[in-house]
């Protein structure tokens, strides 16, 4: 069986946990993704309007920098 545990930085803090060292030599991949850069982050919006049904014209040419800057590119779905 695979299984697939993804969560905040903090969720890895967890896992140091002296309670959780048998899970942890069992996990075979550690991956952390970066932020977005600014480009990133318009493209970002521009897919998740364009999935949603909505137009990438909806922002202000601006936007997507504004968004990056007060995001630090970090997307997150609330």
């Amino acid at each position: 069986m695979q299984i697939v545990l993804s969560g905040q930085p903090e969720f890895e803090e967890k896992l140091y946990n002296a309670n959780l060292r048998q899970l942890r030599s069992v996990i075979s991949l550690w991956c952390r993704t970066n932020p977005l850069n600014g480009e990133e982050t318009q493209a970002y919006m521009e897919e998740r309007l364009r999935i949603a049904g909505g137009e990438p014209a909806v922002f202000i040419p601006r936007s997507g920098g504004l968004v990056y800057r007060y995001s630090k590119g970090i997307p997150r779905h609330h």
